[in-house]
């Protein structure tokens, strides 16, 4: 009677399952992924609170620990799936350069960055301060990654996105044109 052993995971197929829950039920997976969207309310939260002159005064170090906090958290799980890209499915046959462009490229991965983007552009783009608010309230989005109908939404237009620019440059020219009339006629 030999018992078979399981092949042992890497350090990277293990972090890809705790980050895509990759076993139903799996604890660790289950408490990250409570922890990170936890996070994003948290953070938009500070932000919108942050935007009260009276909470601003009282409340300023309070609000920037938490943003620290959050980016510190956005940044780690946007390393850590870069580094588990080529951990999925899809992107199995690739190099690992190419999966994690590919990862990065992704309507999701776009997501990921473009909820840290703000506090490494704040270094950069100090002055910016409105764009930049604009932009940290786009952390709202990394929730779509645990909702299954914004996720499908999502991988839908990302599929459509030649047909959509399409549609996006008609309506232009349509507006365009309409224009042109109304300042004929007006003319």
């Amino acid at each position: 009677m030999t018992q078979e052993v399981a092949p042992r995971r890497s350090l990277r197929q293990q972090l890809y399952e705790i980050l895509e829950q990759a076993h139903p039920g799996e604890r660790t997976s289950r408490a990250v992924e409570i922890f990170i969207v936890a996070t994003v309310l948290i953070s938009i939260a500070a932000l919108i609170l942050n935007s009260s002159p009276g909470l601003n005064v009282r409340f300023h170090g309070v609000f920037f620990a938490l943003e620290i906090f959050s980016f510190a958290v956005f940044t780690l799980e946007y390393a850590l799936r870069l580094y588990v890209a080529p951990e999925y499915e899809p992107y199995k046959n690739l190099s690992s350069a190419m999966a994690r462009l590919r990862y990065a490229t992704s309507p999701l991965g776009i997501i990921d960055l473009v909820a840290i983007l703000p506090f490494w552009l704040g270094f950069v783009l100090p002055q910016h301060d409105r764009i930049l608010l604009v932009l940290r309230v786009l952390q709202f989005l990394k929730l779509a990654r645990y909702s299954r109908s914004v996720r499908s939404l999502l991988d839908t237009v990302y599929e459509e996105r030649r047909a959509l620019g399409g549609c996006v440059l008609i309506v232009a020219w349509l507006t365009v044109i309409a224009g042109t009339l109304m300042y004929a006629v007006e003319g």
